[in-house]
């Protein structure tokens, strides 16, 4: 069976790079990776962490781009890409641009569509935007629906989805977790800053928080409000924190305010590996990202979610994850920082690629 893999952000290149290479070493399967390259300086080093490589490429465009132009663009090249390889099932992942045009392409062709990370829902358009407009409508497009946790299988039954085309399978987020246990390789270079700025940290008996925020209904008034009162929450509490950047033009024009300030550390984003280390090494992480709130909580960090809904509404049953709250956020990060981590897997053990294989397997039984 032909299976044509699209991705065309780093999330996405990290949730499919463990599916990916088992497909692509199993003998029933003929796989392609096609990447529209959303996010192509981000991407490349998952490319180099997971050892893997597109087989078909496109060369973004210039990140302040409309959604409508980089929409047209990406449909355009994936259609191309499956008229040429004519794949009998097409597979996305998520809520991304790149999910939502290559079902769509594949809609039109007549092509089966798997969705990978299904049924995650918060049911409010504006958030996140445009994330749950477009998975809900791959959803309505999709005809194998691989769902992360019990809620994700719920929300689909519940919207008239046949419940044999849905299977909880785990994230393959974790299983990417997993991968990255066994990854040596890390550039120093790149961590000097942290490395430097982690340890001054310890030697004066600070917290260290991590922040990642890059969400588009957050940026502009809500990213602004979080960047004016962050210095003076850390310096009252001599706190340290480290904002993982996101290159997006409306991000980096916002972090004027914050430049100067010694308890703040700005960095470009990290490789993977990098990445997880630093959750590792933190005691409380702050994000608006979907992904980093499953890593966040399977690493045993405390969390709060700078949103008013998440999607992963599995961990708010948990009391060491909690959404934001804009008026109280010190206190807030104060309780955080005291809460009791409980062990848990609500997003799998590692195996959700695995799982899906088989269903794939049993998929192309039937079609043969």
């Amino acid at each position: 069976m032909r299976i044509l893999c699209v991705i065309g952000t780093r999330p996405e290149g990290i949730k499919m790079a463990i599916l990916y290479k088992l497909l692509k070493a199993h003998s029933s399967f003929d796989v392609k990776l096609c990447n529209t390259g959303q996010h192509q300086e981000l991407l490349d080093s998952v490319f180099t962490d997971f050892e893997i490589e597109p087989e078909f490429s496109r060369k973004a465009n210039p990140e302040n781009q409309s959604l409508i132009n980089k929409h047209i663009q990406v449909i355009d090249f994936i259609n191309k890409t499956i008229a040429e390889y004519k794949p009998e099932l097409l597979m996305v992942q998520g809520d991304t641009l790149s999910a939502h045009a290559g079902a769509f392409c594949a809609f039109l062709n007549k092509v089966p569509i798997a969705h990978v990370e299904a049924g995650l829902r918060t049911y409010s358009l504006e958030a996140p935007f445009p994330e749950e407009g477009l998975r809900q409508c791959i959803s309505s497009l999709a005809r194998l629906h691989f769902a992360p946790g019990e809620q994700a299988y719920k929300n689909l039954v519940s919207e008239g989805y046949d419940d044999n085309t849905i299977y909880i399978t785990g994230n393959t987020f974790i299983d990417a977790l997993h991968y990255m246990k066994n990854i040596k390789k890390v550039s120093s270079d790149d961590n000097a800053r942290i490395r430097e700025f982690v340890e001054e940290a310890k030697s004066i008996n600070s917290k260290l928080l991590i922040l990642t925020m890059h969400r588009r209904e957050s940026h502009g008034l809500i990213f602004n409000q979080l960047m004016d009162s962050l210095p003076g929450i850390l310096r009252r509490n001599n706190w340290r924190l480290i904002y993982i950047s996101h290159p997006h033009p409306e991000i980096q024009k916002s972090l004027e305010s914050i430049k100067d300030c010694k308890e703040i550390l700005i960095h470009k984003a990290l490789r993977y590996p990098e990445f997880i280390r630093l959750i590792r090494k933190s005691d409380l992480v702050l994000t608006d990202s979907g992904g980093v709130q499953e890593e966040t909580f399977h690493l045993g960090k405390p969390l709060i979610v700078l949103r008013k809904q998440t999607e992963r509404n599995e961990l708010m049953n948990f009391e060491s994850n909690a959404l934001i709250d804009d008026m109280q956020l010190e206190s807030q990060i104060m309780d955080m920082l005291k809460k009791h981590i409980i062990q848990a897997f609500p997003y799998g053990d590692g195996g959700a690629s695995q799982r899906i294989i088989d269903i794939l397997e049993k998929y192309r039984n039937l079609k043969t």
